[in-house]
């Protein structure tokens, strides 16, 4: 088949590969432009990878997949690792994800785009400069048009360490979390790590699990809720991945509690399944009414409740050599009572003392966060999406956070704080099924109210954890830009009436009868296969088998 229009990719981590994954399905010529000598961007083994050795995901498997390819044993190198792949384990997933559709052709490993440039005037849109780094010859950098471009980069470039007094004068060994690999280079040391969510609390676990520390400090300036990957609910003797318990069509649309009824609710239960609410210095004193703020961990609160871990409620005022000074948080007692009730925030419920404290440290980690990297973009580009690189949650402005406006022609896949695969891979589709000619395109004045939605959530004074949270209602509203979303409404209907004409052929037997889709979809697991079942890119059979697969894991126990 004849493939007409180019598209130019940039970076083959996660967002990268499915897009290039799309554009293929799109009947598009893609070439997928990737600094390194390997696929997987973050996750990737090599040395451009930012994972720890002894990271798992903090969500399910179930969470972190392709709508059209499922996990399979041989990805796994703990089959007792149920739930929650290691490092090793999703890099192995994107590599046979990449060879099962064929897409290493399409991919230039060690090319570094340095310029894309909308072209005006011209047949093709965008020219891009890179640097072929496979050369040994001088002639390395080259240029090439495109018709369509997607950036998928990713938002974790560039480490962000805040600026502490004296850091300079640290005479021990100081790193960014994205350069940790494992505790060895630590061996006897006391190591303060900044930082208190998924990666702060995962790495100081990681430094006492390994036995190889002497001690282990963790500084963080707001409390927030730190609950398990797998949590026990009210109806289940077992445990369950807590992204299943989170994530359910049902359990989002029929809730129709106000805003702050819902949010007092979800903290109510989060706090339910923390166990750090007893602890007065790690226990959350924000009120229901501000942004929920949630990380996960295993062993984090259990390691700070042991004493393994000492952990400070508070910032690091300055540092000399290797000390590290700060104020002391003081408790006020008189609040100590249940969370929901508390409509006090972190700074009107701590005091901190006036005389400063010190603590001795060998290490320094920031788990801080990242800065993102649009260096290669013309300033005309840059200035349409208005980056901030600065901003941790919302660099860039665009509708839905695909569509810039005024940029015809380019997309952004996964360029936003805390995007899952699933979210990742269905503004993939999009952008690509716009391009192609086989989705209908946003108007102008659709992605014009789009960008002002986005610029609402960063100029929010209560910044969400997430720009994006609401993790079902946003993949949805994308899935249906698509037109891939299921028509509930007739799927219901369906299940009503096979459910009468059961009632009639089945009466008296004992068969069970099988799970009906809607019920899947609607009251089930929210996972990617759904949307797989319908339009452009389906598979209607295989949809099926694979939601079903899922589901019974955890209706059928």
């Amino acid at each position: 088949m004849e493939r007409s229009k180019t598209i130019a990719i940039v970076g083959a981590g996660l967002s990268g590969l499915a897009s290039l994954k799309s554009a293929l399905e799109n009947d598009m010529m893609p070439t997928l432009f990737e600094k390194s000598d390997d696929i997987g961007g973050a996750w990737s083994s090599s040395t451009s990878g930012l994972m720890w050795d002894t990271l798992h995901t903090n969500v399910s498997k179930y969470t972190c997949m392709f709508s059209d390819f499922m996990w399979r044993p041989e990805h796994l190198q703990d089959a007792n690792q149920d739930y929650f792949p290691s490092q090793k384990d999703v890099y192995r997933y994107f590599l046979d994800y990449t060879n099962h559709f064929n897409l290493k052709p399409y991919i230039k490993f060690n090319c570094k785009v340095t310029n894309i440039k909308k072209q005006h005037q011209q047949e093709q849109q965008f020219i891009i400069e890179y640097e072929d780094n496979n050369n040994s010859n001088n002639n390395k950098k080259k240029t090439v048009m495109f018709d369509y471009v997607i950036i998928a980069s990713g938002i974790f470039s560039e480490g962000m360490i805040p600026k502490i007094e004296g850091a300079d004068s640290f005479n021990g060994l100081a790193m960014h979390s994205a350069d940790y690999r494992n505790a060895k280079p630590f061996e006897g040391m006391r190591v303060a790590v900044v930082g208190s969510s998924s990666s702060g609390s995962e790495i100081a676990s990681d430094l006492v699990n390994s036995s190889l520390v002497k001690e282990v400090t963790t500084f963080a300036r707001t409390n927030i809720f730190i609950i398990p990957k797998s949590v026990k609910t009210a109806n289940r003797s077992y445990k369950v991945p807590f992204d299943y318990v989170s994530f359910s069509r049902k359990r989002y649309y029929e809730d129709n509690r106000s805003t702050p009824e819902k949010n007092r609710a979800k903290q109510a239960f989060i706090a339910s399944v923390s166990t750090q609410q007893d602890i007065e210095e790690t226990k959350v004193r924000s009120s229901p009414e501000l942004p929920l703020f949630v990380g996960l961990s295993d062993d984090f609160i259990s390691l700070i409740r042991s004493q393994h871990i000492k952990y400070i409620n508070t910032t690091i005022n300055r540092i000399e050599g290797n000390k590290l000074y700060y104020n002391q948080p003081i408790y006020n007692n008189s609040n100590n009572n249940n969370n929901d009730n508390n409509n006090s925030n972190d700074d009107n419920d701590i005091k901190k003392e006036k005389k400063e404290t010190t603590v001795e440290v060998d290490a320094i980690i920031y788990c801080t966060g990242y800065y993102v990297n649009l260096e290669y973009l013309d300033k005309e580009i840059l200035d349409a999406i208005e980056f901030d690189r600065s901003h941790k949650i919302q660099p860039i402005l665009a509708y839905n956070t695909v569509f810039p406006r005024g940029v015809d022609g380019l997309a952004f896949v996964g360029m936003y704080r805390g995007p899952y695969f699933g979210v990742c891979e269905l503004q993939a589709r999009w952008a690509t099924g716009v391009f192609s000619g086989n989705v209908k395109a946003p108007t102008t004045e659709e992605i014009a109210a789009g960008v002002e939605l986005e610029r609402a959530i960063r100029n929010d004074k209560n910044q969400p954890q997430f720009p994006h949270s609401d993790y079902v209602a946003f993949s949805d509203l994308i899935a249906k830009s698509i037109g891939v979303l299921p028509d509930f409404n007739e799927l219901q209907k369906q299940q009503q009436h096979q459910a009468e004409e059961q009632k009639e052929t089945t009466t008296g037997s004992s068969e069970t009868t099988k799970t009906h889709l809607y019920k899947m979809i609607w009251d089930g697991f929210f996972i990617p296969p759904t949307f797989r079942l319908y339009g452009l890119g389906s598979n209607y059979k295989e949809a099926v088998a694979n939601i079903e697969e899922i589901n019974n894991l955890f209706t059928n126990r």
